[in-house]
């Protein structure tokens, strides 16, 4: 997640650093840095609902106002 330069800078440190290595050695344990992001058909339901509910959301919203408008002109 960091640079090369920056991770070159991190392990010298770490070389010479007893309490930041220990530090690391806690923060990175079960850590899994190649893993890859979800993709897939989760993704796409998920993108789908969302895009839904703003959509109702949105829709919603304008019918409120409109009816609103109307009821201050025509009362």
């Amino acid at each position: 997640m960091v640079s090369d330069f920056s991770k070159k800078s991190i392990e010298k440190h770490l070389e010479h650093c007893a309490d930041c290595k220990e530090t690391f050695g806690n923060m990175s344990f079960g850590l899994e840095p190649d893993e890859k992001p979800p993709e897939g058909l989760e993704v796409k339901k998920f993108l789908r609902k969302t895009k839904k509910m703003y959509f109702f959301y949105g829709l919603g919203g304008i019918s409120f106002v409109a009816a609103f408008v109307c009821f201050l002109l025509f009362r």
